[in-house]
């Protein structure tokens, strides 16, 4: 049909257009007719849902924080025992150790 069209536009055989074009044009005025009713749809269905998701979103109820008293945590011990060769000067190792320590852990000479 689009040959035929093409065809009698640039003036090759004489067809009578009447005749071919009716049943495409209906072909496309219904696809279109189709598209738009499906195309709404799709429109509001999209709209429906953000607005359900908005409702669902403000019915969630928020997260509230709790303060809970100070626990007191009992410290710990760890004995350790620093034994090096002859020669070794196992102060200067303990000092550089306390140097190296996190805050609270306190290292203790017996």
């Amino acid at each position: 049909t689009l040959f035929r069209l093409i065809d009698t536009l640039l003036g090759g055989g004489v067809t009578a257009l009447g005749s071919d074009l009716p049943i495409p044009v209906a072909v496309v005025a219904v696809a279109a007719a189709v598209a738009a009713y499906h195309g709404r749809l799709v429109v509001r269905d999209l709209r429906l849902a953000s607005a359900e998701q908005r409702t669902v979103l403000a019915q969630v109820p928020t997260a509230h924080t709790v303060e809970t008293p100070a626990v007191a945590v009992p410290s710990t011990t760890l004995e350790l025992v620093l034994r090096g060769q002859g020669g070794e000067d196992l102060e200067a190792v303990a000092a550089s150790l306390r140097e190296h320590l996190p805050p609270g852990v306190v290292l203790e000479s017996a």
